[in-house]
């Protein structure tokens, strides 16, 4: 009821992220299109490492050391700018959507070396810097700070006239207690103030384009709050992809939001954080229980790999009215089983989609689950997910 588009289905999209990070061509992010197209996906989604200019350009070499702060495209690697590469995406029949980090700025930034005291800082003590000692937390109590972004921000959509989707991130917690914008006496008020200004900066954002899904994105969960879920459509769960520390996450997550707002990608095996093998069917198992999405090239897979992904996205298509919009049922927690099991049912009770996720693959047991939620009828017809195909059983 709060999320800006509560009530749409959300989208099938890759994410460019862990399929290229910062090394990528416009070649590169094409590929990816015409990757998830043949999946059947539904949206294509730029990450990190687009903006800059110059010396301040996050490219390869400076990674997330520069950057953050000034929002111009960067032309070394997009030389045909955004707006051509979201009319690839249209040409494809794909949406487009862009990764962004206003809260955040690069010391190493033509809008830090332009005004050093838009940073959140403490007097008389030195300031502490997060990720590759280079970055920290603009102040958003600042109304020329909000200012700045909205335009700079406002430029780069307007570039973009299919623009459908963004995902907001914020890798840098508020670790410099002072905010310059504030007088002393309202300084203990900093957490208020910046929370004030942030909602203030997103309903700017929200009211020019309400079309526009926005995703909540910060180092996966840290803009997980319910304030930010007014301008919000789901969140990035966790930035530990590994399918086996998903069941538990997304459990979690759960408790508080409704699958739709979980953001559930499949990704590479071996696991990018854990290292971790897993089956591609567990993937997908793990991801479809939320919003379906994709972390990796798609040229990584093989055709065997490719065709079975399409048969997913389509059946994932078939029952995403149930798992998005659907009521959930808990029936095995993996807090307290080798496995998680749940089920959502449509709002009839007519259809249902049950998930059992094994967390060991050596599990030696019969696991017997109490079904629940849905009309009882004569005949119960049950699609079983084999590996590549489904089989229908007919129980009485």
């Amino acid at each position: 009821h709060l999320m800006p588009h509560g009530y749409d289905l959300h989208p099938v999209l890759l994410n460019s992220w862990e399929g290229s990070y910062f090394s990528f061509t416009e070649k590169t992010l094409t590929d990816m299109m015409d990757g998830v197209r043949e999946m059947g996906g539904e949206m294509f989604v730029l990450d990190d490492g687009w903006f800059g200019r110059g010396q301040y350009a996050r490219d390869e070499v400076n990674k997330d050391t520069s950057g953050l702060g000034d929002w111009v495209v960067n032309d070394r690697k997009l030389p045909h700018g955004l707006g051509w590469l979201s009319d690839q995406a249209k040409a494809r029949g794909l949406k487009f959507g862009l990764w962004v980090e206003p809260e955040m700025v690069n010391t190493n930034s033509a809008l830090c070396v332009a005004h050093p005291d838009w940073m959140l800082q403490e007097p008389k003590r030195r300031t502490v810097l997060g990720r590759g000692k280079s970055q920290n937390t603009l102040d958003l109590c600042n109304p020329a700070v909000r200012d700045n972004l909205f335009a700079q921000l406002d430029a780069v959509y307007a570039d973009i006239p299919d623009l459908a989707y963004v995902k907001w991130d914020a890798n840098n917690a508020i670790s410099n207690l002072g905010a310059p914008s504030l007088p002393r006496d309202r300084q203990a008020n900093l957490w208020f103030d910046y929370t004030k200004g942030l909602y203030e900066l997103l309903e700017r954002f929200q009211a020019k384009r309400p079309h526009v899904m926005t995703q909540a994105c910060a180092s996966g969960g840290g803009h997980m709050d319910f304030g930010f879920l007014r301008y919000a459509d789901e969140f990035w769960t966790s930035d530990r992809t590994d399918p086996v520390s998903r069941v538990m996450i997304q459990w979690g997550c759960s408790q508080f939001y409704p699958a739709s707002a979980m953001a559930c990608h499949v990704t590479a095996s071996p696991n990018h954080q854990t290292g971790r093998k897993t089956p591609l069917k567990y993937r997908f198992d793990v991801a479809m229980s939320g919003r379906l999405g994709f972390e990796l090239h798609p040229k990584d897979l093989t055709s065997e790999e490719l065709a079975y992904a399409k048969g997913r996205v389509a059946e994932y298509k078939r029952i995403r009215p149930i798992v998005q919009c659907g009521d959930l049922y808990r029936l095995a927690s993996p807090y307290e089983h080798p496995y998680a099991a749940f089920l959502y049912v449509s709002e009839d009770k007519a259809k249902a989609v049950v998930f059992a996720l094994g967390l060991d693959r050596e599990i030696d047991e019969t696991v017997r689950l109490p079904l629940s939620g849905f009309k009882p009828a004569e005949t119960l017809e049950i699609r079983l997910r084999g590996k590549y195909a489904s089989e229908v059983v007919e129980l009485p």
